[in-house]
């Protein structure tokens, strides 16, 4: 079992997100993703390459957790969270690679 953390910037993206969707992500995702990280999620390719993307449907909508593992430490970071929307876009600015 692998411990989550979240990117501060993360935290606040997944606060804005509709209550019942937080809810669902804390309670069943998070589970799933510390579980088994590379089961339940694509890795990245390209300059994302060594992040892992997990789909999350609600409401019609497609939103994204994305996410570096560190198996030495048994840690995941989620580095971002939102809509599919521009969503590469913004996480590539924020890791700058």
């Amino acid at each position: 079992m692998y411990n989550i953390k979240l990117h501060s910037k993360a935290d606040k993206e997944i606060a804005r997100l509709p209550k019942e969707l937080r809810k669902e992500i804390r309670d069943i995702h998070f589970k799933n993703i510390s579980a088994a990280p590379h089961k339940y999620s694509v890795p990245l390719k390209g300059t994302l390459k060594g992040f892992f993307k997990y789909s999350v449907r609600y409401k019609g909508n497609q939103y994204r957790l994305v996410y570096e593992v560190f198996e030495g430490k048994k840690i995941i970071v989620i580095l971002m969270a939102g809509k599919r929307e521009k969503f590469y876009e913004r996480l590539k600015r924020r890791i700058r690679r």
